[in-house]
This record gives structure tokens, C-alpha cells and sequence, in this order.
């Protein structure tokens, strides 16, 4: 199972598949657990969102350029694009074909995005035994990140 937003879950199944988990990180801060709507806690958020991707790619020993798609929450997308920028992967690979489409779903979010990126892979010609290493990415308000390592090969 993925985590998602550190509370939703995405499953995999032992069979062969376009995707197997590689690798999954995630962080707790516990410093929101009383969380205040009131209050912007963004740069807390990027703080820990840079950490956790550059951790789990170093204890991966993965490149940020090997990372061919991150899928996020379909929420705070100027947050994951300046988290992703500072942790020197590329902007363009955050998927975002559902951000006006369905809005922010919690943790099915992970759910729509990842399907929509497999069937993407699996689709477009040349492309599905072509290594593709996804990055998922989310955050819970209350202080809680996590990051999943995903491979399409």
C-alpha cells in the first residue's frame, strides 16, 4: 500500500502490473496536530516537502533527473512546484491534467492521478517497457508528508 496525504491508501496487487511500489518515506512533524485554519504554515510545509524528496531519492540513490512524472494532491499546486523546484527536480513533470477537472478529492486525488498517469504510459507507443520512475508527493494539514517511489518499468 501507498500512503497518501497520510491517511488515504492506494493499492497495489502482487501481480505483474504497469507499476510497483520501490520505495516509500513518511515524515511527521507533529508540530500541526492542533492545527489552526488561521494560520499559513506554507513554509513549514516546503521545509518538510523538500526533505522528504531529497531523502528518499539519496537513500535510493536516484537522480532528480530520473524522475519522469510526480503526482500530487489536486491542491496547493504553487506549494509542490516550489517544493519540487528546490529539490532540483523539473516542474513539468508534476501531473496536473486533473487540478481544474476534479478539484481536491483528499486522498483519492493519488488515486485519479496515478491511474491517469499509467494509462498514459501505457498508451503512448514506445513507451511501456520504457523505465519511468514516478514520485508521489502529499501532505495532511495537521503536519504529516509522504512520498512514494513508484516504478512503471
Amino acid at each position: 500500500a501507498v500512503l497518501g496525504d497520510a491517511a488515504g491508501v492506494m493499492l497495489f496487487s502482487g501481480e505483474p502490473a504497469l507499476a510497483r511500489r520501490l520505495d516509500h518515506l513518511l515524515l511527521s512533524n507533529g508540530a500541526l496536530y492542533a492545527g489552526d485554519l488561521n494560520r499559513d504554515f506554507s513554509m513549514l510545509h516546503l521545509k518538510y516537502l523538500v526533505k522528504g524528496i531529497r531523502e528518499l531519492l539519496h537513500r535510493n540513490r536516484i537522480a532528480p533527473s530520473d524522475i519522469t512524472r510526480i503526482i500530487v494532491q489536486n491542491a496547493n499546486p504553487l506549494l509542490y512546484i516550489q517544493a519540487v523546484q528546490m529539490a532540483g527536480l523539473e516542474t513539468s513533470a508534476i501531473y496536473t491534467g486533473h487540478f481544474g477537472r476534479y478539484g481536491h478529492l483528499e486522498s483519492v486525488d493519488f488515486v485519479i492521478n496515478l491511474q491517469a498517469v499509467l494509462e498514459d504510459v501505457a498508451t503512448r507507443p514506445g513507451t511501456r517497457n520504457a523505465p519511468g520512475l514516478l514520485l508521489a508527493i502529499g501532505l495532511g494539514m495537521t503536519g504529516s508528508y509522504t512520498f512514494t517511489l513508484i516504478n512503471t518499468n
